[in-house]
């Protein structure tokens, strides 16, 4: 449906400068490029995505917390690769639109902001490059009564993420989950609702 509606050589031309783009271009840094930014700042991606790999915005995220800025990122559960924000638009628009309401009624923005829904059992954490070689599932698994399930991980030296199923009690799961915040690891909800495939054709 794509290629009936656009001329195949602008996704070409669009596919390159996405693959050439360079935020720190001109700058001595990332760090010096972001820190101009006078905003505060939302960052969103999706763990299947190979062309902005989340370790890419967990950088960010990193930088402009080192930079004190104000700063949030949503690491969504996906199997549809760069294309997710196109098919789990549903997903996207909840938490956007969540961010633009917490800024124009002055609510929190960071870390902390977005609570777990409750009895939430699957969850996203993204990992800081401090605490990836640091057994932090097993030290919680450990303190609290529950059992975690690692079902999807993807870590290297610098940052990651995981996908963890917990089983066990709901108060336990919200404590751990506040925990793992304290330490500046990413919460997210795991899992996803049907896709409505038809729709998503069109958008």
């Amino acid at each position: 449906k794509f290629v009936d509606r656009f001329d195949a050589n602008s996704y070409l031309y669009i596919s390159r400068m996405m693959d050439l783009y360079d935020a720190s271009l001109g700058f001595e840094s990332l760090e010096a490029s972001l820190s101009r930014l006078k905003t505060k700042c939302l960052l969103v991606c999706f763990i299947s995505d190979w062309l902005f790999p989340p370790e890419r915005s967990m950088e960010i995220a990193q930088i402009l917390q080192k930079l004190r800025h104000e700063v949030e990122l949503h690491t969504v559960e996906s199997t549809y690769g760069h294309d997710a924000f196109l098919v789990q638009y549903d997903k996207l628009t909840e938490i956007v639109g969540g961010f633009l309401e917490r800024l124009e009624n002055g609510g929190p923005i960071g870390i902390n902001a977005t609570p777990i829904p409750q009895g939430c059992k699957r969850l996203v954490l993204s990992v800081p490059g401090h605490l990836v070689q640091k057994p932090i599932l097993w030290e919680l698994g450990r303190k609290y009564s529950f059992t975690i399930n690692i079902m999807r991980s993807e870590l290297d030296a610098q940052s990651g993420w995981q996908v963890c199923e917990f089983d066990g009690n709901d108060e336990e799961i919200a404590q751990a989950v506040t925990e793992l915040r304290k330490m500046g690891v990413w919460v997210d909800p795991g899992g996803h609702d049907a896709i409505d495939h038809d729709r998503a054709e069109v958008v």
